[in-house]
């Protein structure tokens, strides 16, 4: 366990139920944080009652039952607006950031290169490489400004180190992200700011329960076989024998925020499972 009393976290792409940033936010307020939460909006599920997700409101009201403070923040973190709005609206809350936890991504096309359309490219560079520049640009400022340090973790990917066929705009914005993370890490080290990125393999999402049930659609076939059909052929893969949750994400996250990697940064850490294995 760690000790963040005292501290506060900004994370985003936290409104999903099943997400990464979410089970960040909870285990950071666990560890005694304060933490603004933010998301491109408030996603909801249909239905009613214990099938309805509140989104941003959700989270908030769950680090709240921890006995910490929230502060759930729309923002789209492609637009410079939207995150200096962000930025200032958890500076006015709680003033300041001690750990950013840059999470928000998309999933991008899997098509191959030939049937990729630009936009959709531009969309999946805005959002995974442009939005982590834009945030870590923005939250950093005040960490120099405060010269108390700080700490930057970075959602990249295994895609980030090894590409797969039909995943050229998200293996790209990936790979881009971890150089991003290392370039960084050299700047702010002289502020004693860390900067690491986490590399997740598969993490059972929102988004890739999206994806399973796009391909379903267009398969016509079952959700469920899909499911079967790519998890079970990637779980097949991974030494320790299952896919990854949110809150293997956020141990890591929580580590990394902590004094105890104080002399870690530039890293892009796995967490797959043995997935990949330096060879």
């Amino acid at each position: 366990m760690y000790n963040f009393k005292g501290k506060v976290a900004l994370v985003t792409g936290a409104g999903s139920e099943a997400g990464i940033g979410r089970a960040c936010a909870l285990r950071l307020a666990a560890e005694g944080a304060d933490v603004a939460i933010a998301d491109i909006a408030a996603p909801k599920k249909a239905g009613r009652g214990k099938n309805r997700w509140g989104g941003l409101d959700a989270v908030a009201a769950e680090i709240a039952a921890k006995g910490r403070k929230a502060l759930p923040i729309v923002a789209d973190v492609s637009n410079n607006v939207d995150v200096q709005r962000m930025v200032k609206q958890t500076l006015d809350k709680f003033g300041k950031i001690d750990i950013l936890v840059s999470n928000a991504g998309i999933a991008g096309m899997r098509k191959p290169v030939r049937e990729m359309t630009e936009e959709g490219w531009n969309q999946t560079m805005a959002v995974n490489l442009t939005g982590t520049f834009l945030v870590c640009k923005a939250a950093s400022q005040n960490m120099i400004e405060r010269g108390k340090g700080g700490k930057i973790i970075v959602t990249a990917s295994i895609n980030g180190k090894r590409a797969w066929a039909e995943r050229s705009d998200y293996c790209a914005s990936k790979f881009a992200v971890i150089g991003f993370t290392n370039s960084l890490a050299g700047e702010l080290a002289k502020f004693k700011i860390n900067v690491n990125a986490l590399c997740p393999g598969l993490v059972e999402t929102d988004i890739h329960r999206g994806w399973i049930a796009a391909e379903a659609k267009s398969r016509g076939v079952s959700e469920e076989s899909i499911y079967r059909e790519y998890y079970d052929s990637f779980v097949s893969k991974v030494p320790w024998g299952r896919t990854a949750t949110g809150e293997d994400m956020a141990k890591v996250v929580a580590f990394l925020a902590s004094d105890e990697a104080e002399y870690i940064t530039g890293q892009a850490i796995n967490v797959d499972g043995g997935f990949v294995m330096e060879r």
